[in-house]
């Protein structure tokens, strides 16, 4: 009934966390509806998304292309710490409720006991050889969601450290009391945020 093109919009659409086929139609009809300049600027800001967007190469949060973030340049940020989070959007979160001031880690997804979770993987294996080599003593903060998933990826993180980490290398904490099970950091407010790792342990 729809032409082809905006089908594949659809689609598309779909892809996108937590958009289902409704949410979905809805971006494609918006979309459709608006004038030549507003889609010409869609189209430029996936554009310069391409072409001048990367990944930190310490920490993989959002970056320009071959640099840093600003967060791992800041010679203020404390380089003992080190908070490693699933997805960017946790950072920004408790960057966004000034409650934490080291550095992060972004894995960029959990890891499953049956999936492969290579991105994650990859990642934290070059940050378990960085740590060897790094003569500061460093906290190491597991901010992870309360889920299973969220729980197993702080196991394996754990057992990782505990087979290739010298012991006292590293002190590790989790996030406390104020993040009830399932819920995700994403969504936590400051205050919960703020008890979740005054409490850490």
């Amino acid at each position: 009934m729809l032409p082809k093109q905006l089908h594949d919009l659809q689609k598309f659409f779909q892809k996108f966390p937590g958009i289902g086929p409704r949410q979905a139609s809805r971006f494609s009809f918006f979309l459709m509806k608006q004038n030549h300049s507003e889609i010409d600027k869609l189209i430029n800001a996936l554009e310069n998304l391409k072409k001048d967007v990367s990944v930190c190469n310490e920490c993989y949060m959002p970056t320009a292309k071959n640099a840093n973030c600003t967060i791992c340049t800041d010679t203020k940020r404390d380089k003992s710490a080190l908070c490693i989070v699933e997805k960017e959007s946790d950072a920004i979160n408790m960057e966004d409720a000034g409650i934490y001031k080291g550095r992060y880690l972004v894995l960029g997804e959990t890891i499953s006991p049956i999936g492969e979770s290579k991105t994650a993987k990859e990642r934290l294996k070059k940050f378990t050889s960085q740590l060897k080599n790094d003569d500061d003593k460093k906290e190491v903060v597991l901010a992870l969601n309360n889920t299973k998933e969220g729980n197993f990826t702080s196991m394996y993180i754990k057992k990782l450290f505990d087979e290739n980490l010298e012991e006292g290398k590293v002190k590790i904490t989790r996030l406390g009391r104020g993040l009830s099970t399932g819920s995700e950091l994403e969504y936590a407010d400051d205050e919960t945020l703020k008890n979740a790792f005054e409490s850490r342990k």
